[in-house]
């Protein structure tokens, strides 16, 4: 029997659905500095800091602008859009976080969004106290492919084995933050940015139809609740 003290969920194409195009809000963040951001390279940073990504393409372009200016134009349009298009959770998924939790497994969403983008999130959500915590991209140096993210969550969590983590998200970014962090099981879902060719060209446990169905997944393997270390 396997055993897992913590399930650490990416959220936008994890947990919540895409109602807002962060592309296209990317673009017009960009768009009000003169800067054309490439189609494919905003594809490619899909589930990585956001602040990283701005920075990158503002560097790329060889452009005069400030990138912590272009990032806090990007967050206001994106809190903007978050509160007009509404935030959804992905079906299934709050049951998922009840049935985890209600077997002694920790929920932590781990997202490269900052912590007042993904307060607005939450309160759309009403999520507030159905998740054990939460991590954001200002509690950590680096994002995603990088694991800091996981380690984060871990800390949070008081989770020290990460043979006792479980990863799950929708990118590529996502399964190779899991990679690099060591997780006992990675796990790609199909309801956000990358499909199953994309997804399976990287090392993972299993590409699920959503993240709704991990519990079920683990419940299939006899994966249970590791004891809390003491």
């Amino acid at each position: 029997m396997t055993r897992t003290n913590l399930i650490v969920f990416d959220v936008g194409g994890t947990t919540v659905r895409d109602t807002v195009d962060v592309a296209a809000v990317f673009a017009a963040a960009l768009g009000q500095f003169g800067i054309v951001a490439p189609p494919d390279k905003v594809r490619e940073s899909r589930g990585a800091s956001k602040r990283e990504v701005i920075a990158e393409l503002v560097a790329n372009a060889n452009a005069e602008p400030d990138p912590g200016e272009v990032y806090r134009v990007f967050q206001d349009l994106l809190i903007a859009a978050f509160r007009t298009r509404g935030v959804e959770a992905i079906p299934g998924v709050e049951a998922a976080f009840g049935r985890l939790r209600a077997n002694g497994i920790q929920v932590v969403l781990a997202t490269g969004f900052d912590r007042s983008a993904m307060d607005v999130v939450i309160e759309q959500l009403g999520w507030e106290g159905i998740v054990d915590a939460v991590v954001t991209s200002d509690d950590v140096l680096r994002g995603r492919p990088a694991p800091d993210l996981i380690l984060a969550a871990m800390r949070r969590a008081q989770v020290k084995s990460v043979e006792a983590v479980v990863s799950v998200g929708d990118t590529v970014n996502d399964l190779r933050a899991a990679e690099a962090a060591g997780v006992g099981a990675s796990i790609g879902v199909l309801t956000g940015a990358h499909d199953r060719r994309k997804l399976s060209t990287v090392p993972h446990s299993a590409i699920l139809e959503s993240a709704a169905e991990v519990p079920r997944w683990l419940s299939e393997r006899q994966w249970s609740a590791a004891p809390r270390a003491s």
